[in-house]
């Protein structure tokens, strides 16, 4: 949410109607273009900038300077009945005045529903929404138009899982307790395999060998559980040699899986 402005209003007038009938041609028979400052939609289009659709045919004329003297709002109208044919509009349509305000105000501002107005609006059978908002951001720039959801692009993920040893010995002497395993190397007795320019912090003795069995599958397109299923399935004719290795506290075994979770709030 925005920062929080000194209090502001405006004015729009729009002319709507739930009809398959082109805008512009409502625009040339009732003379509204001229009027300066309006825009006009059909019932359908999508906006420029490609956020909303239109919900009705619309016509909104932007009323301007009107907000800090009520006179002005009444020369808006006036140049609208002489200059158009507002008065002869068919009872099908619409016609609503509109007041946006923004920020914390005092009671009465914002307050125009005067005897004036409220004449005004009863001769051109226009009704009147005050909207009100704390936020700049007022949602008021497509009137009758819905959001339009737009479907954001998926994130890929990378799910795999490997199985790893690690003890004080040599990497070779570990890839013979599976001797027909594709077993990775990534350590050979503190020495990186994988970045063998890496430098070992000296504080930390790091003599052991670590290697890892992984996943056969594709990591872009299948799931975790099946990755972990494959290397264990690479595993099972080795059972018993795990077993042993369970016990031997020389040894350190287990699976390293990465996945993720979908956030169930969204």
């Amino acid at each position: 949410m925005s920062q929080q402005q000194s209090y502001s209003e405006y004015f729009y007038f729009t002319i709507t109607k739930d009809s398959e009938q082109d805008v512009q041609q409502i625009i040339e028979q009732y003379h509204f273009d001229r009027m300066c400052g309006y825009e006009a939609s059909n019932k359908g289009q999508i906006s420029d900038d490609g956020t909303h659709q239109f919900q009705q045919m619309c016509i909104r004329f932007d009323v301007n300077d009107c907000q800090d003297d009520a006179q002005q709002l009444f020369n808006w109208f006036t140049r609208l009945k002489h200059n158009t044919s507002i008065l002869q509009i068919s009872p099908d349509f619409n016609c609503t005045l509109h007041l946006v305000t923004h920020d914390v105000n005092t009671q009465g501002a914002g307050f125009h529903l005067n005897i004036d107005l409220l004449r005004e609006l009863s001769e051109l059978n226009t009704g009147f929404h005050l909207h009100g908002y704390l936020d700049q951001d007022d949602g008021h720039d497509y009137p009758d138009a819905k959001p339009i959801e737009i479907a954001k692009e998926s994130r890929q993920y990378s799910e795999y899982a490997a199985f790893f040893i690690t003890a004080r010995l040599p990497a070779h002497d570990l890839q013979q307790l599976f001797p027909e395993l594709n077993f990775e190397v990534y350590f050979d007795q503190g020495c990186n395999i994988l970045r063998p320019n890496a430098v070992i912090r000296p504080r930390i003795n790091h003599r052991n060998s670590s290697i890892n069995l992984s996943s056969r599958l594709n990591r872009e397109t299948v799931k975790l559980n099946e990755h972990i299923a494959d290397v264990l399935e690479q595993l099972k004719p080795y059972k018993d040699t795990l077993q042993k290795l369970f016990f031997n506290t020389q040894y350190s075994i287990g699976v390293n899986a990465t996945g993720h979770v979908e956030n169930p709030h969204h």
